[in-house]
Formats: C-alpha cells, structure tokens, sequence
C-alpha cells in the first residue's frame, strides 16, 4: 500500500513540489533531495546516492531498517 502511495504522489506532482515527512528510509529513494534533521538540527542534505556514498547518519538509518 505504501508503495502504490508513494508511486502516485511521485507520478502525479511532476512540476510540483511536494514535501515527505518519514522515518522509513525506503521512502524517499526517488527523491530529489533528501534533508535529516536530528534533534532540530540539519545534519546531511542530498540525494539519495550522495548520502549513501558519504556513510553518515542517514546510511547508517538506512542500514538499520534493512534488517
């Protein structure tokens, strides 16, 4: 369900923009841009690739909800 969700907010917002608050990593994959907020503060900002290849809070998130 979260899935067909997701692919209808992306299929239909093309020249919008539209903001995604989650905590499930999963979700933002096909995001333009990515933000992590901890405690109130940015930490990381970028796509989905940038944060993956810098290993910081986001990659580890990501790793955690893998298992």
């Amino acid at each position: 369900m979260e899935k067909e969700f997701l692919d209808f907010i992306f299929k239909n917002s093309q020249s919008k923009m539209v903001l995604i608050i989650t905590h499930r990593m999963s979700s933002v994959k096909q995001t333009d841009e990515i933000i992590v907020l901890d405690q109130g503060k940015l930490i990381e900002q970028g796509d989905f690739e940038t944060l993956m290849k810098k290993q910081g809070l986001f990659y580890e998130l990501f790793l955690k909800q893998q298992y």
